[in-house]
């Protein structure tokens, strides 16, 4: 028996609204794109989803589960997590649930995904003092049927902090433009999962119109610094929306898995100078004098040179890929 980690990705993006009213086209394309970068949890911002179109866009997510309000959305698009009800109903600013694993011994946690007003310092200050007045009167109990697992209040210990806060540390007069008290109980019980990687700095808000500012952040609990494995920053079409989609990925434990039946990644046939490799692999291979006697154990001989051949391959495909990406990404990093 082998293990390996359990890894959940999840992802915060202010959208610019999911629902593209006039362009149905840009509106399938754009979630066609979200779902491809294969996160298992999804948190937006300015989301505009409501009840007429909130099984639309479901569908299209191909989500697991979900929980709309008018200006925010969480999707879950894993089949293993669990999401409760919300749990700050009367803000739709705001979205509070509790995530399980149905499989993994994995212990809960929190997502609170914040969409703040832009309007102005005094309607955030009103705006954040009202979210932590709703975390910390969560009711000790709720009056509904034993047999449903409610997450009646919140464990700060377990608690992911992401959105668009609509206000920068990078900004002077800070104390001006939010509440003081949502300041101090960031630091006191989170950090910047961005900081990991030291892109906490970069812009996330990019309007050709304004100067490039970072509004949107991820905060950790600091008892899960140490499950925070990644943190990254990504690029969206400035067509679908003028915010970045920032994103961490989570080792919550591991898995007890055998062997089993190895495969190749089918995409290989795809990648250029792979067909050759096989021609001059199994070319080289029946010249070989260490040939078997029987047909069967050439066949065998065989597979096992083919599965060696390829794992290979495959390994140095995937390492310069990853290489070019990141030196794409130093480069962006750059222009920033």
């Amino acid at each position: 028996m082998s293990s390996k980690p359990t890894l959940l990705n999840i992802s915060s993006l202010n959208c610019n609204s999911l629902v593209k009213t006039n362009n149905s086209k840009k509106q399938k394309q754009f979630i066609r794109y979200l779902r491809s970068l294969n996160f298992d949890i999804m948190s937006f911002q300015e989301s505009h989803v409501n009840e007429n179109v909130s099984n639309l866009i479901n569908m299209q997510f191909q989500s697991k589960a979900s929980i709309w309000t008018h200006h925010c959305g969480i999707v879950s698009l894993s089949s293993t997590l669990t999401l409760s009800f919300n749990l700050i109903s009367d803000n739709d600013r705001v979205i509070l649930i509790k995530v399980t694993h149905c499989q993994q011994p994995l212990n809960p946690f929190y997502i609170l995904n914040i969409y703040a007003p832009a309007t102005n310092g005094s309607a955030r200050k009103s705006f954040f003092n009202s979210v932590l007045t709703s975390i910390y009167d969560l009711p000790t109990s709720i009056d509904l049927p034993t047999s449903i697992d409610l997450p009646t209040s919140i464990d700060l210990a377990r608690t992911i902090i992401m959105g668009d806060f609509n206000y920068s540390y990078l900004r002077p007069r800070l104390y001006s433009e939010t509440s003081p008290r949502w300041l101090s109980f960031l630091e006191e019980h989170f950090f910047n999962a961005l900081s990991i990687s030291d892109i906490h700095n970069i812009p996330t808000f990019n309007r050709t119109s304004t100067t490039p500012s970072t509004i949107d952040y991820v905060f950790v609990s600091k008892d899960m610094n140490n499950i925070v494995s990644k943190a990254d920053l990504h690029k969206i079409n400035s067509h679908w929306t003028d915010h970045s989609l920032l994103s961490i990925q989570l080792n919550v434990g591991w898995s007890s898995n055998g062997p089993g039946l190895w495969r190749a990644n089918p995409k290989l046939l795809v990648v250029p100078g792979y067909h050759q490799h096989l021609l001059d692999t199994i070319s080289l291979h029946l010249n070989s004098p260490s040939i078997g006697e029987t047909v069967q154990d050439n066949w065998d001989s065989l597979k096992i040179k083919l599965k060696s051949t390829t794992k290979r391959f495959a390994y140095v495909n995937s390492k310069r890929n990853s290489d070019l990406l990141k030196a794409l990404q130093r480069r962006r990093n750059m222009f920033l």
